[in-house]
């Protein structure tokens, strides 16, 4: 179940675990922050309590056994990855599932709802360790979970997505509540999909079917994906800072290791790449009043719902598509260029448009 999304789960696992310039003297790397740390019972501070917890929705088809994981760092000398294997039937009794790992003690909780033809599942992870309330953080972290999130994995039936639910799924996700945990659904997605077999419970939230970047060889611990410009910055660490970060952990000398062998070739792939159709930003198109839009297009633009002068001033005015871009929400914006504006030409040689949304402009023929 892991091995198929380990590159999400470990980049979740991993993110913050060092910072640039990756050595232990940097005060950042001496009191980390770290998503996901569930800290021991009687920790003072209540931004980082003793337990987290989740709820999701599972879809069944057939049998309703589940399949999870809960994995976690352990902070010590060298931190050390935890994972512990569990399984649960949607439908049962609450279950309440204690746990040993590294002499760590915690317990899983799991209990779950019938809603229409959908269960609401809920997940909480409770540190049954303690320390006395005045114990200073990183002592505490050595009895914390840290980047403590879920890998489920159903035996039949799916996850329903918490963003586009299906149909048979809205009214458990529409009442589910969660407390330092999201579900973001992994795996291979199908076109249209919104539900997977397989569910992150991750500390960070993510969209579903999140992936790392093909370019990404290397863990860089700030980010998902591998950064161009990070990797020169770290090549160009001085020698003693260099040795430093070698002696901070395997998985950043190796880090090091990448970014001083950098040539024209692999500075290359650590390029942004473009996901979709467009071959370029604003390189797309969408169907307005049934014809389509996109760089070069001739429009109207009428602005709505808003109050600023500028909008009163081009209500009505015509001029030509410079941009299509869709956001991370998956909203449309068109970039326009307008036909009686003099700086016309220097918007478009400096990559400007002004952005209406699609139900503000009109094709033109």
């Amino acid at each position: 179940m892991i091995e198929s999304v380990r590159a999400v789960a470990d980049a979740v696992l991993y993110e913050g675990f060092f910072l640039f310039p990756y050595s232990k003297r940097a005060l950042k790397n001496q009191r980390p922050f770290q998503f996901g740390v569930v800290m021991p019972q009687g920790y003072a501070d209540p931004s980082e309590p003793a337990s987290v917890g989740c709820e999701f929705v599972y879809c069944p088809d057939g049998d309703r056994r589940i399949d999870g994981c809960l994995r976690f760092l352990h902070i010590g000398d060298e931190p050390v990855e935890r994972e512990v294997s569990f399984n649960f039937r949607a439908g049962d009794e609450p279950q309440r599932l204690p746990f040993e790992a590294g002499g760590l003690r915690g317990t899983i909780l799991v209990s779950s709802e019938c809603v229409d033809q959908a269960y609401r599942m809920c997940i909480e992870l409770r540190n049954e360790n303690g320390v006395a309330a005045d114990e200073a953080r990183n002592q505490a972290l050595a009895s914390a979970f840290v980047s403590a999130h879920f890998v489920l994995a159903a035996e039949s039936g799916a996850f329903a997505s918490m963003l586009d639910a299906p149909e048979v799924a809205l009214p458990a996700v529409a009442s589910c509540r969660n407390e330092r945990l999201y579900p973001v659904l992994i795996g291979e997605q199908q076109a249209g999909s919104n539900t997977s077999p397989l569910l992150l419970l991750s500390p960070i939230i993510l969209y579903d079917f999140p992936r790392i970047a093909q370019a990404s060889k290397t863990r860089t611990f700030d980010g998902t994906e591998i950064d161009e410009l990070l990797m020169l910055s770290v090549a160009s660490l001085t020698d003693e800072e260099k040795r430093d970060a070698r002696a901070a952990h395997p998985y950043v000398r190796e880090l090091v290791e990448r970014a001083e062998a950098l040539d024209a070739q692999t500075l290359e792939s650590l390029h942004g790449e473009l996901t979709g159709t467009a071959r370029e930003p604003g390189d797309e198109t969408v169907q307005i009043a049934g014809v389509t839009i996109g760089k070069g297009a001739r429009v109207r633009v009428f602005p709505k719902g808003r109050a600023d002068v500028w909008d009163e001033i081009v209500r009505g005015m015509t001029g030509r598509v410079n941009a299509v871009h869709t956001d991370f929400e998956g909203k449309r914006y068109i970039g326009v260029l307008f036909d009686n504006d003099p700086a016309a030409d220097i918007h478009e040689w400096y990559g400007r448009s002004f952005f209406y949304g699609v139900d503000e402009v009109e094709p033109l023929p």
